[in-house]
């Protein structure tokens, strides 16, 4: 296979060359058991067997010669699929890896100007949109028309306001972790939520970092709170008890098995 890469040749999928292989490993069992055998047909298959050792195992794609652009592979591919098979793999072709590295090249490049258009227009039309940009007066509408749009493609000059509103409280925080929503999953929904409210989600804070430091503060408080409350040195000594239990569950028509945990003191 490693060669076939080298010669710039497609290639099957992996398990179509290995039912190929198995295959021809059959025919050659089969000829195996009627080894001894001295019949006419018989040794006309292993005669016929043979003859095909010197013939490419032939691991092309079935579309190879139409997927394959330069012509030079194709004639070696077609030249390798006769009987003699004339030629052979020699250096590497230092024309045709020029032309390639250029192509390359030029693809990357065309790539990575259509990324940065893109990018370029979908933060035109968020700030549009959310009307940081331009006014709503007639006046600046009428500037507006005289401006083209490439013009505004290379120089999207304008000014992003940061949110201030930080809306995440203990209770929604607590509720994201009962959950266990990741901070960057928790992002999605939040801004989804506030859009289908009708919210401005430009004036709220959004954001995957400010997201995890709401909740590491709640935990943190949570933590220190439930410290406060339950301090040992005041409370004295105290007793885990934990055992299984049948109980009823949450619709209340059965029963189920339940890890009741309970910490008693003396007060």
């Amino acid at each position: 296979m490693i060669f076939w890469g080298k010669a710039r040749i497609p290639i099957r999928e992996e398990y179509h060359l290995i039912k190929k292989l198995k295959s021809l490993y059959n025919e050659w069992r089969n000829l195996l058991k009627h080894a001894t055998s001295k019949s006419y047909n018989n040794r006309k298959k292993e005669e016929l067997f043979v003859s095909r050792f010197d013939d490419i195992f032939d691991i092309a794609h079935t579309d190879a010669l139409n997927i394959m652009k330069i012509d030079s592979d194709k004639q070696f591919l077609i030249a390798q699929r006769t009987n003699a098979r004339p030629g052979c793999m020699l250096g590497i072709d230092k024309k045709n890896q020029e032309l390639e590295e250029r192509m390359g090249k030029k693809i990357d490049g065309c790539d990575k100007k259509k990324k940065r258009v893109y990018e370029e227009m979908e933060t035109l039309g968020r700030v549009v949109n959310s009307g940081l940009l331009f006014p709503s007066s007639s006046r600046d509408s009428e500037e507006i028309d005289k401006i083209s749009f490439e013009e505004i493609i290379e120089n999207p000059t304008f000014v992003q306001i940061r949110g201030k509103n930080n809306f995440i409280t203990d209770k929604l925080s607590a509720a994201l972790g009962r959950c266990k929503v990741s901070d960057r999953d928790a992002v999605h929904i939040l801004l989804a939520t506030a859009e289908s409210f009708g919210v401005n989600t430009d004036a709220l804070i959004i954001n995957r970092t400010s997201v995890k430091c709401t909740r590491e503060r709640f935990r943190k408080e949570r933590m220190e709170k439930i410290q406060n409350d339950f301090n040992p040195s005041q409370k004295g000594p105290c007793i885990v008890h934990w055992d299984g239990k049948l109980l009823p569950s949450l619709s209340r028509k059965k029963l189920v098995d339940r890890l009741p945990v309970i910490i008693s003191h003396k007060l």
